[in-house]
């Protein structure tokens, strides 16, 4: 491919911006792994290397060229930290992480974590607006207090705002690295259902060619609901669907989805997708591990297990993955039948996969249907091509839709 045509691939392009409303669900307290109060992170900036806070020094304490040469460092990125809040005590979107309650502290902790270990990156994503769109994109998820969806609310955030900006990307790698991003709380978001005592049950796939073309979900499992444990809410996200393209010598997966609008339906400015590649486990029969190519924050990998594909174009699936930011899992019902919809699945294939669940140990009744019909049309083939002409398009690939 010549350079020419690689930059206009490649180059930058417009992209839409995607504020989705605040998730529901119950307050977001002290659970998850607390972090030290910002206070505590800003005091540890003006600690001499021997650990004395520079104040507290006798006037005769002999200092060594070292140490004052430390002591600058530390106090410069004191007053850097001090900077950075300073501006995002000015952004609109932000205002409320300096308010009293537990859940702006619990935001203000996550703050004062990503002041204390990223803070170049803080720095530098305040100079940048869309960086500072998508941070304040991802206070919006938890304004309300909502802990159920807030998962998937910032996910949307990262593909949508934050695939506008390397800074923001870089920003929220060092945040999930360094152990600052909000989580939730173990079990809660998601668990494998395949064990050893179950496996035998696993569908077991002879080629990937089974699963070419594009699925449309129909029913989900991670919707968002309090108390289920299943509470990241990414299977509840609009017009989901999952696409399976040769292309190049090699099978890809992408998946794709919509930040809701306010009916809960696309927004407006339609959807954003991941790419992976798929590969068939040669030790574990059933196991399908899926690598993504262009996740917003990386590694990510899932694996996947399909509990019960009783028609050629019906499917159910247990995907199990994890990121810096930690383990999730879901549960999808898709079709790639013409029409895609709960009420036109086949009785017997409504059969098999309230069989699966049973076997599997979750209740198929409490997984949330999809609604397709006001869905916009898939472009996998498109997205995939893209990305195998010119991969460097990783973060507009991620995060845009050209408008």
């Amino acid at each position: 491919m010549d350079t020419l045509r690689c930059l206009s691939i490649c180059g930058p392009r417009r992209v839409f911006s995607a504020r989705p409303p605040p998730p529901r669900g119950r307050e977001r307290g002290g659970e998850g792994n607390p972090k030290e109060p910002l206070t505590t992170h800003i005091n540890t900036y003006i600690m001499s290397p021997s650990g004395a806070a520079l104040s507290d020094r006798h006037p005769s304490t002999f200092l060594t060229a070292a140490d004052i040469g430390n002591d600058e460092k530390l106090m410069n990125r004191t007053a850097l930290s001090i900077f950075v809040l300073l501006i995002l005590a000015m952004l609109p979107g932000c205002h409320n992480l300096f308010l009293t309650g537990s859940v702006a502290f619990a935001d203000l902790e996550v703050l004062g974590c990503g002041v204390t270990e990223c803070t170049k990156q803080m720095f530098l994503c305040v100079l940048d607006p869309d960086c500072r769109e998508a941070l304040e994109c991802n206070a919006a998820c938890s304004a309300e207090g909502g802990r159920a969806e807030q998962q998937a609310c910032n996910l949307v955030c990262q593909l949508t705002q934050g695939g506008n900006s390397e800074r923001y990307g870089a920003l929220v790698q060092c945040f999930a690295e360094n152990g600052c991003l909000p989580a939730l709380p173990e079990g809660t978001d998601g668990r494998c259902l395949v064990t050893s005592e179950n496996i035998d049950k696993v569908h077991v796939l002879e080629s990937l060619e089974e699963l070419e073309g594009t699925w449309l979900e129909v029913r989900g499992r991670n919707c968002g609901v309090p108390g289920s444990g299943w509470e990241g809410g990414y299977d509840a996200l609009p017009c989901r669907a999952s696409s399976w393209v040769f292309n190049a010598g090699q099978w890809w997966y992408h998946t794709s989805f919509c930040a809701p609008a306010e009916d809960g339906q696309c927004g407006e400015e339609g959807p954003v997708h991941l790419i992976a590649e798929p590969r068939r486990s040669d030790v574990t029969p059933g196991l399908i591990d899926v690598v993504y190519t262009n996740p917003p924050l990386k590694p990510q990998e899932e694996r996947w297990y399909i509990l019960s594909k009783p028609h050629p174009d019906w499917i159910m699936y247990n995907y199990c993955g994890s990121t810096p930011a930690g383990e999730y899992a879901g549960v999808n019902v898709m079709t790639r039948a013409p029409e895609a919809s709960d009420s036109t699945m086949p009785p017997e294939v409504d059969a098999a996969f309230r069989q699966a669940a049973a076997d599997f140990n979750f209740f198929y009744d409490d997984m949330c249907v999809t609604d397709q019909s006001q869905c916009p049309p898939v472009t996998a083939e498109e997205d995939v091509q893209d990305w195998v002409d010119c991969p460097q398009r990783s973060k507009s690939a991620r995060g845009a839709a050209q408008k």
